[in-house]
C-alpha cells in the first residue's frame, strides 16, 4: 500500500513503494508505442488535433515481468485505441477510451495484456 500526496507543486509518496516516490507523467500527442520505460507511468493523451483519434501499440508481453503496468488518461476530445500483436489476447471489456477524461490501467501477466477502466 502506498499513499501519494501533492504539496508545493511536487508529488510525494510513502508506504510500500518500489522505486522513486515521484509520480511520473508523460505527455503524448498522437499514436504511441508502449515500452518498458513507461512502466508505472501515467500517460496523458492530448492528441493534436484534439478531436482526432490515437492508438497505443502494446508490445509482445513475453519478455516482460508479470505485473508490468501503466496508466492511460485521455485528456483530449478524441479517442484512444489499444492494439496488440498478433496472437496476444487483450483481456478487457473493449479496446477504446472514447471520451474525454476516460482512463484505464493496463498490465501484463507476461503472456497477455489486461485492462480495466473506462473502456468501451
Amino acid at each position: 500500500t502506498g499513499i501519494f500526496y501533492y504539496h508545493n507543486n511536487t508529488w510525494y509518496g510513502h508506504g510500500d513503494l518500489d522505486g522513486p516516490s515521484a509520480l511520473n507523467i508523460k505527455n503524448v500527442n498522437g499514436n504511441y508505442a508502449f515500452t518498458l520505460e513507461d512502466e508505472d507511468k501515467i500517460l496523458h493523451f492530448n492528441h493534436n488535433p484534439p478531436s482526432a483519434g490515437a492508438s497505443i501499440s502494446l508490445p509482445n508481453p513475453t519478455p516482460m515481468v508479470a505485473g508490468t503496468q501503466f496508466f492511460v488518461h485521455n485528456i483530449s476530445d478524441g479517442w484512444i485505441e489499444f492494439q496488440v500483436p498478433t496472437g496476444v489476447i487483450f483481456h478487457a471489456r473493449a479496446k477504446f477510451l472514447r471520451r474525454k477524461y476516460d482512463d484505464a490501467v493496463v498490465y501484463t501477466d507476461g503472456v497477455d495484456w489486461f485492462a480495466t477502466g473506462d473502456l468501451s
